[in-house]
């Protein structure tokens, strides 16, 4: 209460939005469905792990991910502090980055 929320959940800083079919992608103009990030937080684990609009996230932590609750799931078993590895695709070739979870705020 003293501080206005939830202190110590975890979070990366980012939006996402989850597209479903090929034409929902196109749409969007992405190139397949998948969990894209939309928006990176300003000073957001995301952001000092490199992290940009359009990435796509294929795995955390060793699993795919398919949803947006799939990456949030793998994100909530973990603290602020944790690191946790993604594989992203970003122009078509796969990257892995490290993130270090930072706390939600808010």
């Amino acid at each position: 209460m003293a501080s206005g929320y939830v202190t110590g959940r975890p979070g990366i800083g980012v939006n996402i939005q989850v597209l479903t079919t090929e034409m929902e992608a196109a749409q969007a103009g992405y190139p397949s469905p998948g969990v894209y990030i939309v928006a990176v937080n300003a000073d957001s684990a995301a952001e000092a792990a490199g992290l940009q609009e359009g990435d796509k996230v294929v795995r955390a932590a060793g699993i795919d991910i398919v949803t947006g609750d799939d990456l949030l799931e793998i994100i909530r078993e973990r603290s602020v502090g944790d690191a946790l590895e993604l594989v992203i695709e970003r122009d078509g070739r796969q990257m892995n980055v490290t993130v270090t979870l930072g706390e939600l705020v808010g």
